[in-house]
């Protein structure tokens, strides 16, 4: 039951303490895992805490470390704590991977879109290291741009992908589409449907197309 459950985390969050007063050096594997079960209960106070601990083991948090601190905050679309973090990640030259980018995309997705939206998520892309972009964060950020009706910047990334020879997933043209459909520019919508299944004799994987 759940107050076993509770129980057993309590346990295992114990080993870390008793290796450090046994002075057993714990590595970057077992202070990520005791800072991921921290976050999957929303106890960023004590995530927190490991990481200092991490630090005065002469260990420094890594690109994982801030990675499940984004993606916790991002399930709670705290888009200011996500900020703090990134400026962070900058200061201690730690550089963002292909999950820490999608899942503070995510969050702007869900969010208002203020008005500086497009400077964040040009900051954010700038630094994802070359090769990291993949096709799930493509179509994270076409669904971002369609949601917003901003069919010119979805198109840019569409035609991006294409230029560099990538795969146009159905995920990548069901948001292409959706955003099309909000904007009520159904015309191009077809003709991109057409374009994409049609006129290759393609059947379209879901029922989403």
């Amino acid at each position: 039951d759940l107050e076993n459950i509770k129980q057993e985390l309590k346990k295992a969050d114990g080993v870390l303490d008793d290796m450090l007063k046994d002075n057993v050096k714990p590595n970057m594997w077992i202070f990520n895992s005791v800072i991921k079960r921290f976050v999957q209960r929303n106890d960023y106070t004590a995530a927190r805490r490991v990481m200092a601990l991490m630090k005065e083991s002469d260990l420094k948090p890594d690109v994982v470390t801030y990675s499940t601190l984004i993606d916790g905050y991002a399930r709670d679309g705290n888009e200011e704590a996500i900020a703090n973090i990134q400026a962070e990640m900058a200061r201690n030259e730690i550089y963002p991977n292909e999950k820490t980018i999608t899942s503070t995309i995510k969050v702007f997705s869900r969010s208002n879109m203020d008005s500086d939206i497009d400077s964040r998520l040009e900051m954010l892309l700038k630094s994802l290291p070359p090769g990291e972009m993949n096709e799930h964060t493509f179509g994270v950020l076409v669904n971002v741009y369609g949601k917003r009706k901003d069919m010119s910047a979805a198109m840019g990334i569409y035609h991006h992908i294409i230029s560099k020879g990538r795969q146009v997933n159905d995920v990548i043209m069901c948001s292409l589409l959706d955003g099309y459909v909000r904007s009520g520019d159904l015309p191009t919508a077809n003709k991109l449907f057409h374009e994409h299944y049609t006129s290759k004799s393609v059947r379209p994987p879901s029922a989403w197309s």
